[in-house]
């Protein structure tokens, strides 16, 4: 959540290109991209197994019950099944801002880098262009 807040700050362009450059680097190192794959997987499957179990014993509470003998012990499984449910969730949800959020700013720095070059190339074109022609000023006298 700090690094979405981060992220959605209005940052100085030079930061911002710093920013983006750094998590390339970091993304494109092979150690690291596997190491988040895993931690996906990971918080995937942690998920399933949290959704099977939590919403698995809906209709099926009175042969749980039977089963089990404890009313108590029963619920607390399915409270703490749901509760990881919405933890994973929101981490995975999370995961998927901050890639969507990298994804914009990328397009939005290169844009920007790209505008600016064309405006500085523009600007350098009318300089060129607004310096008197030296032919045409010995003609005027």
């Amino acid at each position: 959540m700090v690094i979405v807040g981060l992220l959605l700050l209005p940052l100085p362009p030079k930061l911002q290109t710093v920013l983006i450059s750094n998590y390339d680097k970091l993304i494109s190192n092979p150690n690291i991209s596997i190491i988040l794959s895993f931690i996906d997987v990971l918080i995937g499957i942690m998920f399933v197994d949290a959704f099977k179990n939590g919403f698995g014993m809906i209709g099926k509470e009175d042969e749980v019950i039977e089963y089990s003998k404890n009313l108590w012990e029963t619920r607390s499984r399915k409270f703490y099944s749901q509760r990881n449910m919405y933890i994973l969730g929101a981490v995975l949800s999370f995961q998927v801002c901050i890639w969507f959020i990298m994804m914009l700013l990328k397009s939005t720095v290169k844009h920007n880098d790209l505008l600016s070059g064309k405006i500085a190339q523009r600007e350098g074109d009318k300089a060129a262009n607004e310096k008197p022609d030296p032919e045409l000023a010995e003609r005027a006298r």
